[in-house]
């Protein structure tokens, strides 16, 4: 059986399984550079079919991941990809304040008429007359009776084999099947801003099938953290995890006041949610009530208020059912620190919170449920690379526009010259292979350093991914020798950056770079060989030399844009930046006043 999966929320990706195995998976920014693009994953849904050389006319299902179609206001502005923390500002104004504190209904497209685009697919014929209905009602109307011809306007498959499938059974389809587990029970947790009416839901995993627990629209810590980003100025959907990154550098008298104002709005008691100072909305109350404190005050006061009501939700559930075995999906699961607290806190059997959980991995989520609804077998991820490959002729002809006076070209290299490289203090690329999926570069899409040196840090904040000051980086370390350098909780998969890790001794002296500066936690990523053994090499090759089983790990990518696809894609990295080199497949690209002799 052959499913494609389609999602069109932030992030907007496609996924295609074929008998129970996911082939191929990406996400439509990657291709378009549009950063967390919300609209028709059009070129992603092209690849996985291309790649996996299927026909549309071999397809049997069509998944999408929401029974409710896409918000057509925020459709056709692509609000979670194009607005700014203006436009976000002025909607929190002029729209929803009105809605909440006045009982008003002013209309979205109004407000927004230079966001709106009629362009993108399907096309102006179809979105124009989306656009000038009257209301929003109407708006939702059409776009929702257009949605299931969407894949048959683009690449002929009949929209009756298409199926709506509901927003948190894919989440928890993903966080049950997407990595190996045992044969225990399992609960899975889903947990994000919205979908489908739900925000959080708990599962029973039994090892084919998922049953469902209870659901809530009431668990908005998702929602209430997106908008303290906008309260702390800087892009809600986008840059929560900054706000992840400064919260411990909070000291706690200036969190205290800010976790209480969190806590109070909700918090658990004998298992149920509460609220003592219930909020109108999740804005301006919190805006109000915070305005007296510091923003790193407010950033460490809600990431303690995230991580106690996330393990006490867990914690409740687990003592409620005795299952000790764990999965997690969800924007929400992508707070590795509150991953790391529920670990300590609940002290699960073992934890799986899959890469990427996010609205990115849907597609995939939807592949997954839809097999286990037709009662097919289904296979864990082989790995998260899943996307474009590199192929030898387009490092050819990318190597053909360089200028050879700038940059020294070695052909045919192996993991020792990249080794000695890194090994020298050099800042290198690698795009090599097929791209990993999701938010995080595990190695065939990153940026690659000495973790030994906090300096590469500023060099590469400054000089590279113009990065904000306090945030961190991660390592990639060997699996033989991880727990060398990362304190490890058995039974917790560390291989998709998903889980944060307090550091060693032995970490805090050798790979400095690669934690968290504040708390020297880390986000690591632990490689096994057979996952990918060309990574794996040349960070072997850089043990040899130094004696450190790791590297510092971040994507690579310009500020601001998605993390690169192709090799055109890495050398606008390597001649817009500091970069020192870059690796092509099997060339190794150096700036010429840059490179090391090997």
């Amino acid at each position: 059986m052959i499913i494609l999966g389609i999602s069109m929320n932030v992030g907007a990706s496609a996924a295609l399984m074929i008998d129970g195995k996911i082939v191929a998976a990406t996400m439509e920014e990657r291709f378009n550079r549009r950063k967390n693009f919300d609209g028709y994953p059009a070129r992603a849904v092209e690849y996985c079919l291309a790649v996996s050389g299927v026909r549309p006319a071999d397809v049997d299902v069509v998944a999408w991941p929401d029974v409710d179609s896409a918000d057509p206001d925020y459709f056709l502005t692509h609000r979670y990809s194009e607005f700014s923390v203006s436009d976000f500002i002025r909607e929190q104004e002029a729209y929803w304040y009105p809605r909440f504190y006045r009982d008003e209904t002013p209309d979205f497209l109004q407000l927004f008429p230079d966001r709106i685009d009629v362009d993108q697919f399907p096309g102006r014929d179809h979105l124009a007359r989306i656009a000038a209905l009257p209301d929003a009602a109407a708006r939702y109307q059409a776009l929702d009776a257009l949605r299931d011809a969407f894949i048959e306007m683009h690449v002929g498959i009949p929209s009756d084999k298409v199926v709506r499938l509901n927003h948190h059974r894919c989440h928890a389809a993903y966080a049950a099947c997407a990595q190996a587990t045992g044969d225990e029970p399992r609960l899975v947790f889903t947990v994000d801003g919205s979908g489908d009416g739900e925000n959080a839901t708990v599962s029973r995993w039994d090892g084919s099938r998922l049953h469902k627990l209870t659901g809530t629209d009431r668990f908005v810590l998702g929602r209430y953290y997106r908008h303290a980003t906008l309260i702390l100025g800087m892009r809600m959907a986008e840059h929560e995890f900054k706000v992840m990154g400064l919260a411990p550098y909070a000291k706690p008298y200036h969190s205290d006041a800010p976790f209480h104002v969190y806590r109070d709005a909700l918090s658990m008691r004998d298992g149920e949610l509460v609220s003592r100072d219930k909020p109108r909305d999740s804005y301006f109350h919190f805006k109000e009530r915070l305005k007296a404190c510091r923003f790193d005050g407010i950033a460490g006061g809600l990431q303690r208020f995230a991580e106690e009501l996330l393990s006490d939700w867990i914690g409740s559930w687990m003592a409620h059912t005795g299952i000790r075995h764990v999965a997690v999906s969800g924007g929400v699961s992508m707070n590795v620190k509150a991953n790391l607290s529920m670990l300590e806190r609940c002290q699960p059997t073992s934890l799986v919170v899959p890469g990427s959980g996010t609205d990115d991995s849907l597609a995939i989520g939807a592949c997954y449920l839809s097999a286990l609804e037709r009662n097919q077998p289904v296979f864990p991820l082989e790995s998260m690379y899943l996307g474009d490959d590199i192929a030898t002729a387009d490092v050819e002809r990318g190597l053909a526009t360089l200028d050879r006076g700038r940059f020294d070209i070695q052909e045919r290299v192996g993991p020792d010259a990249v080794a000695q490289q890194l090994a020298s203090g050099k800042v290198i690329g690698r795009c090599v292979g097929r791209m990993e999926f999701g938010a995080r570069a595990l190695g065939n899409r990153s940026l690659l350093a000495d973790p030994r040196n906090p300096d590469v840090v500023r060099v590469i904040n400054d000089k590279i991914k113009g990065r904000d000051f306090w945030m961190p980086f991660a390592p990639t370390l060997l699996d033989r020798a991880a727990g060398e350098y990362v304190q490890l909780h058995a039974g917790t998969n560390y291989s998709a950056m998903t889980v944060a890790a307090p550091s060693t001794a032995m970490g805090r002296a050798s790979i400095r770079a690669a934690l968290h500066p504040a708390d020297e936690t880390a986000r690591p990523q632990i490689l096994r060989r057979e996952v990918n053994p060309g990574y794996y090499d040349v960070i072997d090759r850089f043990s040899a030399l130094t004696g450190v089983h790791g590297l510092l790990n971040t994507s690579l990518n310009l500020h601001g844009s998605p993390i690169v696809r192709t090799v055109s894609d890495a050398l606008e990295v390597l001649t817009s930046s500091d970069i020192d080199g870059v690796v092509l497949g099997e060339s190794l690209v150096m700036r010429k006043d840059h490179a090391t002799s090997t």
